[in-house]
């Protein structure tokens, strides 16, 4: 393939927050919102990267001043006049050939965070809920092992183990299952409503989450082993 073959090369600026007051409602206009802004730029950067010259390329961080002002300057009605401003300002630069942006005001992105958190309070409530059945049908058990010498730190770290595993599986399918469900709500609001929300799903946040998973099993179990710890052997084996 000859160099003029090649395809172009893209920059990408995702996720520049900016506050602004567009739209059509007054007080969207009145007190104004943050709006997350994509810029994806098809730029050909070979003389550049052979120049080690930034003059010969898109400076992105002049770009991402220009469309902050541009965010936080005179108001539009209708986001897709913010994103034909954002794409006119793109298109200025003459290294840049095509520019695609995405503007979305970050309430829909609040709904979503919301509805995650209902998600995980729900997930906590039947994980609290299946650990203590859990120490009720395994009543026997546990008075077995206590017959047997185990000492209160032993099934406090049976059922720990065991809550932390649930725990991590939970948070496996969860990661999984919350990643299909944002990219099926981008498709369906992209189809329905022609409306685009900016891609953001950091590497970071499955790692925040099973951080926070983890530390609020091993709070919301702290009942449930209580309980388990507490039972005398000889009540526990009559348990039918």
């Amino acid at each position: 393939m000859s160099p003029d073959q090649m395809s172009p090369d893209q920059i990408s600026l995702l996720g520049l927050r900016v506050f602004g007051r567009h739209g059509v409602l007054d007080t969207e206009r009145v007190s104004g919102q943050e709006f997350v802004i994509d810029a994806i730029l098809t730029v050909d950067t070979r003389a550049a990267a052979a120049a080690d010259d930034l003059a010969l390329t898109a400076d992105y961080g002049a770009l991402a001043d220009r469309l902050a002002a541009i965010v936080a300057g005179p108001p539009a009605a209708l986001i897709e006049t913010l994103a034909q401003r954002l794409a006119d300002a793109c298109l200025d630069d003459p290294a840049v050939t095509q520019a695609q942006i995405t503007a979305a005001d970050t309430a829909i992105l609040t709904v979503v965070d919301i509805l995650g958190l209902v998600v995980v309070a729900i997930m906590l409530m039947g994980l609290v809920s299946a650990l203590s059945m859990g120490v009720i049908e395994r009543t026997r058990e546990v008075g077995i092992l206590r017959c047997l010498g185990a000492r209160a730190r032993h099934i406090r770290r049976v059922f720990s183990a065991e809550a932390v595993v649930l725990a991590a599986v939970g948070w496996a399918f969860g990661v999984l299952l919350g990643w299909l469900m944002y990219e099926g709500l981008l498709a369906l609001l992209l189809h329905n409503a022609d409306l685009s929300l900016p891609q953001e799903f950091p590497p970071a946040i499955p790692l925040i989450t099973l951080a926070g998973v983890l530390v609020l099993t091993l709070l919301v179990i702290r009942g449930p082993l209580h309980r388990a710890t507490r039972i005398r052997p000889g009540t526990a084996l009559r348990y039918q």
